[in-house]
């Protein structure tokens, strides 16, 4: 049994629709998922367990081909992931995770996770938004802070764009459902739109 969800704990977009008739839910409990019916008649609850190196989701994501990404954050490390599961499937199951290392790196950097993740309508594109915090004083002084950008295509596992912007924190990105080259960014004082 699961008691609560950590939905009120700045986790973004943290309830989805799990299925193309509206009928079910996704939300998180605890580190894990839960897939609830919202048919009277069914009252169905599925769990999909996360690993133990999971500290908490931080933000979820659904595509209209019902896939689901879940950016995570690792316990004890500075290099998150996103992991992309397949609601279609009974058991839903991951389909592949996306690690730091895979999607950007930097060394002089921390980067504790990725805020927002956006799929785009075809669901072959990944958009991403991370804070990044300069790994000493000395460059924290001299940098401040920065928000970086990144385009996944996931499926070839191939980076398609990124760019980093100054004096900024973005909280929240999403990509148009009708152009998937037009991308969405706001955040404290900023909001942006990218082509």
């Amino acid at each position: 049994n699961a008691f609560g969800s950590l939905g009120s704990a700045s986790i973004r977009d943290c309830v989805g629709f799990a299925d193309e008739e509206c009928q079910t839910i996704i939300y998180p409990v605890g580190r894990n998922l839960m897939i609830r019916s919202l048919d009277q008649d069914k009252k169905s609850v599925t769990l999909i367990k996360q690993s133990d190196k999971v500290e908490r989701p931080v933000a979820m994501n659904v595509s209209k081909n019902l896939l689901l990404a879940v950016s995570e954050r690792l316990r004890g490390e500075r290099m998150p992931q996103v992991s992309v599961f397949d609601l279609s499937a009974n058991p839903p199951r991951r389909q592949r995770v996306l690690t730091y290392k895979e999607i950007l790196q930097y060394k002089d950097f921390e980067i504790e996770e990725f805020n927002s993740v956006s799929f785009s309508s075809d669901s072959v594109f990944l958009a991403c938004v991370t804070n990044i915090k300069p790994s000493s004083l000395v460059m924290a002084q001299k940098e401040g802070p920065r928000a970086c950008v990144i385009v996944y295509d996931w499926y070839k596992m191939k980076k398609i764009g990124e760019s980093q912007l100054k004096d900024c924190l973005i909280t929240k990105i999403t990509i148009n459902p009708h152009d998937s080259h037009t991308i969405c960014t706001s955040g404290l004082g900023h909001w942006r739109i990218w082509r």
